[in-house]
């Protein structure tokens, strides 16, 4: 069965000089999106707010970072985002304000940052390059988001951290997740005791998922009620490396519920392997949670080559009976065209109208 196919309506370099890169996406409000840009003749990254509706900037803070590494909203205040950048700074920007006051505050972690995101509760995250054999994972608590972290993970990674995130809803409160170039998913509890035994981060490690080359994108997955295998109902922790490699791991996410689970390797029914084969692309972008409460994700996939430049949405289901997560290529949506020859860093899904709308960050699109 072909995919549907989406063609593009309109696009727009929102108004940046040429050679200008459009690295990240992220929702601003429910009629801004925000993206993070670098141009070839700068050696700043710079901050652009545009309309949903009409692709037209409506804010641009120049110089936010040396260079921006990440770019997140802030659920936990309206209108929002959260930055990260290789000069070592964590920032918070009110765009209810107009720069340069839009800078709401900053944190410098002291090595450059690599990634951070953001939970509902206001808590933050970040990951650091390696600096002296050392790479840390950073957490602040939402009630407290200063200098000092709530937790900080020296050990949990031995290359640079290349992503981090929290689960989804009232769980992001107490699970983070990181992934690294050593190729670790490794999943936190951030609720776990505080002892006075130096003992703590080996506390909150629960699990680690080894995908086999450097972590691209990580999170949870739920693979629902269904099916009739045990294994496959709740929450699966998942990890796609730079070789397109997608594993996942069952998550027993109830602390208490089965004891530690520290290096814990978990079901391997999971392993979906090498996705390029089977969804005809050559590198995931990213994986998507279907939503909140939704089960399964959606994969989206690029195609750089000439004659095949486009983007494919593929859901990516626990399909039961037979111990195994695959992919629903009969509901792949195609965006034709919606691909250049340069990498798709970054795709947005409006949620509120399913797969109608979709914004993809590439150089000066």
């Amino acid at each position: 069965m072909p995919p549907r196919a989406f063609h593009q309506t309109s696009t727009s370099n929102l108004s940046t000089p040429e050679g200008t890169y459009i690295y990240t996406l992220t929702s601003l409000s429910a009629t801004h999106l925000a993206a993070s840009t670098s141009a070839s003749s700068s050696s700043s990254s710079s901050l652009i707010t545009f309309s949903k509706s009409t692709l037209a900037p409506t804010t641009t803070i120049p110089h936010a970072h040396i260079n921006i590494t990440s770019l997140n909203a802030y659920p936990a205040s309206p209108q929002t985002l959260l930055t990260s950048g290789t000069d070592g700074l964590v920032k918070l920007w009110d765009l209810r304000c107009s720069p340069p006051a839009a800078l709401a505050s900053e944190i410098n972690v002291g090595a450059p940052v690599l990634c951070a995101s953001a939970n509902a509760q206001g808590g933050i995250i970040a990951g650091t390059e390696m600096r002296d054999h050392v790479s840390r994972v950073c957490v602040w608590d939402g009630r407290v988001v200063g200098e000092k972290p709530t937790w900080v993970f020296t050990e949990s990674h031995g290359d640079d951290v290349s992503f981090v995130g929290f689960a989804g809803g009232e769980e992001g409160r107490r699970w983070g997740v990181s992934g690294g170039m050593d190729g670790l998913v490794n999943v936190f509890d951030l609720l776990a005791g505080k002892g006075a035994g130096g003992e703590d981060d080996e506390k909150a490690l629960w699990q680690v998922v080894n995908v086999g080359a450097s972590v691209h994108r990580a999170g949870f997955l739920n693979a629902g009620s269904g099916g009739t295998a045990a294994a496959g109902k709740g929450e699966w922790a998942f990890g796609i490396s730079t070789d397109e490699s997608l594993v996942l791991r069952s998550f027993n996410h109830t602390p208490g519920g089965g004891g530690e689970q520290e290096d814990a390797e978990g079901e391997v029914a999971g392993n979906v392997g090498d996705v390029r084969g089977r969804l005809d692309c050559e590198y995931v972008v990213d994986v998507l949670r279907a939503s909140s409460t939704g089960a399964g994700g959606i994969v989206v996939a690029g195609n750089k080559e000439v004659g095949k430049q486009r983007i494919d949405l593929v859901p990516l289901r626990w399909t039961g009976g037979g111990g195994q997560w695959g992919f629903a290529s009969e509901d792949k949506v195609r965006l034709q065209g919606g691909h250049g020859e340069e990498v798709c860093r970054g795709v947005w899904v409006d949620e509120e109208v399913g797969l109608l709308s979709f914004f993809l960050s590439c150089p000066g699109l």
